[in-house]
């Protein structure tokens, strides 16, 4: 499935008794490009807002991109295993795609999995 560039939404388990992780990719191009186009200027729009050079490495990470991947989990049900689970998806597509990782009301993640970009509070001016 990963190697067919299309593919648009996945389910993925990881234990029989708990919900599946949702892995989302939407592309420059093809039918969920006014998402991307939008997900993607919302991140811009972000990290503008930042001065620092990590701010600007994932700047230009995000300039660069030509997908973005979304995972999402139902937050009540997902155990500490589903959290690793869902670290591996991401470590993958970091090192696969040579990507950045972005955390809802954390950041964006260095490949290392180091906070760079911290979105926990609001960006000085």
């Amino acid at each position: 499935m990963l190697q067919e560039w299309a593919w648009v939404q996945v389910a993925l388990g990881y234990h029989k008794d708990r919900k599946p992780i949702q892995v989302f990719c939407v592309r420059d191009r093809g039918s969920y490009r006014d998402v991307y186009d939008q997900e993607k200027q919302q991140f811009l729009d972000v990290l503008t807002a930042y001065a620092d050079v990590e701010a600007q490495l994932a700047l230009e990470y995000v300039n660069r991109c030509r997908f973005i991947l979304t995972t999402r989990m139902v937050e009540h049900d997902v155990t500490d295993e589903g959290y690793d689970f869902n670290g591996w998806i991401l470590e993958f597509y970091q090192e696969q795609c040579n990507g950045i990782v972005q955390i809802d009301r954390q950041g964006f993640f260095s490949p290392k999995g180091e906070l760079i970009v911290d979105l926990s509070s609001p960006a000085e001016s």
